[in-house]
C-alpha cells in the first residue's frame, strides 16, 4: 500500500527508474498532479493538431506569397510593354480604369487569354483578358485589331477608325465597352451574355428546327449589320455566336475582323487567318476576303446548327480545305 501510494514521477525524480507500481500503467497514464490525469492519446492527439494547423497556416502563406509574386511579374511584363509604340489615338475614349473591374469571375480560357464575369459601374460585363506572358508587342497590336488599326478615306484625308467603338449598336451585335492598356493588365471589356456560347447551348438542349432557324435568323442579322457597315467578320463559326439570357443569338468575337471601303470588293491578307474548315475557297487560295468570304461561312454555319456537328468532322483541317 506505501508503495502504491508514491507517484511514479516521485521516483523518476529521485533518479530511481522504477516500474510502475501495483495499480498504474506507465505507458497509459502521466499525473499532471494529484488529482489530473491525462491520456497519452490525447496528448499524441494534441501534436498532431497542432502539427496540421501549422501546415495549413504554411500552405496559405506560401499560396499568399506565391500570388504575390505572380502578380509583381504580371506587372512587370505588362510595364515592358512600350505603350508609346502604339497608335492609340482612336481607343483613347473608350480606355477605362481597370480598377473599376469588380466582382471579377473566371468563366474560361483560351492560349492567350482569360475571360472573366465582372461588373463595371454596376454593369455586368465580360472581360477577356490577355495573358501576361503573351503580352508583347506584337501581341498587343494583334489585340488591338479588335478595336482599332483600319484605315477609311473620308473626303481627302485619311483617318484612323476603330472596328467596335465606332460600330453602331445593333441586338444581334455583341456591345463593345471598352479596354485597358498597359501599365494594367490588357483587356477588352464587352457586354456580357449570361447564356453562354451557341456551340455549347446546342450540345446541351435539344433544339427544334424552329428554335435553330430563329438563331439562324438572328445570326443572319448581325451579319448584315455588320456589311451595312463595311465591316467584313472573316472568323464566322458557331463557337462565335453568344446568346443572351432570353437566348438571343448575337455575332461576337471581332478578332479578325476588318473594315473595307467597299465590302463587295475583296481585300487581301498578309497573314493566315481563320480555321480552314470555315473559310472560302478564295481566302484558303489567295488569303482574299469579302462579303462572299462571310457569306460562305455562314453557310457552314447553318451547316453547324442543323446537324450540331463540326464541318468536315471525318477530315483533317489541311484534308478540308484541299476538298473545298
Amino acid at each position: 500500500q506505501v508503495m502504491e501510494s508514491i507517484e511514479i514521477q516521485e521516483y523518476e525524480s529521485a533518479g530511481l527508474p522504477l516500474l510502475a507500481p501495483a495499480g498504474q500503467t506507465r505507458n497509459e497514464t502521466v499525473r499532471a498532479s494529484p488529482n489530473e490525469v491525462i491520456p497519452v492519446g490525447a496528448i499524441v492527439g494534441g501534436v498532431i493538431a497542432a502539427f496540421v494547423l501549422l501546415l495549413v497556416v504554411m500552405i496559405v502563406v506560401f499560396a499568399v506569397y506565391r500570388n504575390h509574386l505572380r502578380k509583381e511579374s504580371n506587372k512587370n511584363q505588362y510595364a515592358m510593354v512600350d505603350i508609346t509604340q502604339l497608335n492609340t489615338a482612336t481607343v483613347k475614349k473608350s480606355m477605362i480604369d481597370h480598377e473599376e473591374l469588380k466582382d471579377m469571375e473566371r468563366i474560361g480560357s483560351g492560349a492567350f487569354g482569360i475571360v472573366y464575369k465582372g461588373k463595371w459601374r454596376e454593369t455586368q460585363v465580360a472581360v477577356k483578358q490577355m495573358r501576361a506572358e503573351h503580352v508583347t508587342q506584337k501581341q498587343l497590336e494583334d489585340f488591338l485589331h479588335e478595336v482599332s488599326v483600319t484605315e477609311r478615306r473620308r473626303e481627302s484625308d485619311r483617318e484612323q477608325v476603330s472596328i467596335l467603338q465606332g460600330l453602331k449598336a445593333h441586338p444581334n451585335i455583341v456591345t463593345f465597352i471598352g479596354l485597358t492598356l498597359p501599365p494594367q493588365p490588357v483587356s477588352l471589356v464587352t457586354e456580357y451574355c449570361s447564356g453562354g456560347s451557341l456551340y455549347s447551348h446546342l450540345r446541351r438542349v435539344n433544339c427544334s428546327i424552329e428554335e435553330k432557324y430563329k438563331f439562324l435568323n438572328e445570326i443572319s442579322l448581325g451579319m448584315l449589320h455588320l456589311h451595312k457597315e463595311k465591316i467584313i467578320h472573316r472568323d464566322l463559326a458557331v463557337r462565335n455566336i453568344l446568346l443572351t439570357r432570353h437566348l438571343e443569338a448575337k455575332v461576337a468575337d471581332f478578332g479578325l475582323s476588318r473594315e473595307q471601303e467597299d465590302t463587295e470588293e475583296a481585300s487581301q491578307t498578309q497573314s493566315k487567318v481563320g480555321p480552314l474548315k470555315w473559310m472560302a475557297p478564295e481566302a484558303i487560295t489567295s488569303r482574299e476576303y469579302s462579303i462572299k468570304s462571310d457569306v460562305f461561312s455562314f453557310g457552314v454555319v447553318i451547316w453547324e446548327v442543323l446537324e450540331v456537328r463540326e464541318p468536315w468532322e471525318e477530315k483533317t483541317p489541311v484534308e478540308a480545305a484541299l476538298g473545298v
